[in-house]
């Protein structure tokens, strides 16, 4: 037997042990995973839950002791190498460029990165803490035909009035539901509503990625419920134009 032939039986085995060792160490993003992003002057507590959804993975983020509990995360990517979302809808009164958080798996399970927020960079690590705590929103519903128009109303949300116009439309061949908010204060904000659920008397419209909604109860032209954002929540009545639709 020739010396290649040695060191390549010696080297074989390694190379399969080596390999075992990595199946082992497949990172597990499924869970709860918590943190302190060392912010300087600020440390930021960051709650990440992490669940597979479908073919693909479903992410939120709470920031304790901030207006963000459970919001959902964007352009969520895991994979073997680590794990990387934005936080736009959490982080929605951040400057550009849009806060995002960078993390690779390390050694020992953990994942450890950076939280990058308006040009400047924070290290983060966090650690599994338990099963992940994911809100899953209701499967959407179709629109009824009474619903389709354009409806008006104001709330009052931090001691400013508001005004809201709520455009919805119905598709005739499948009943899906579709539409957007407009809502004049001291700025102007124009988000779509791009999850409807209704049954008897009862409507909730979603703007997903800052989990703003309307929900309420709907009769003869009105809703009347509330607008809610977070912990906020404000009386909110809803008219629509021309009247009830029967």
């Amino acid at each position: 037997m020739n010396g290649r032939n040695i060191t390549r039986q010696l080297l074989l085995p390694a190379a399969m042990l080596f390999g075992a060792a990595a199946a082992v160490a497949q990172p597990q993003a499924a869970g709860r995973w918590e943190g302190v992003a060392a912010v300087p002057g600020a440390p930021l507590t960051i709650v990440v839950d992490l669940a597979p959804d479908g073919a693909g993975w479903a992410g939120a983020v709470t920031l304790p002791g901030r207006v963000a509990k459970g919001v959902a995360v964007d352009g969520l990517r895991v994979d073997a190498d680590g794990v990387a979302f934005g936080l736009a809808a959490a982080m929605r009164f951040s400057p550009d460029p849009q806060p995002r958080i960078t993390l690779r798996w390390r050694t020992d399970g953990a994942l450890e990165g950076e939280l990058m927020q308006a040009g400047h960079v924070a290290p983060l690590l966090l650690r599994r803490t338990g099963d992940a705590q994911l809100d899953r929103a209701p499967a959407a519903t179709p629109l009824a035909p009474a619903m389709a128009g354009v409806w008006r109303g104001r709330f009052e949300l931090g001691g400013y009035p508001r005004d809201l116009t709520l455009t919805l439309e119905r598709d005739a061949a499948t009943g899906a539901g579709r539409g957007e908010m407009l809502i004049v204060g001291r700025r102007t904000t124009k988000l779509p509503v791009d999850h409807i659920v209704q049954s008897a008397g009862f409507i909730t419209l979603t703007h997903l990625a800052s989990e703003l909604r309307i929900e309420g109860r709907w009769r003869d032209g009105v809703i009347d419920g509330a607008f809610v954002q977070g912990p906020f929540e404000s009386p909110l009545t809803l008219r629509r134009d021309g009247g009830a639709v029967r």
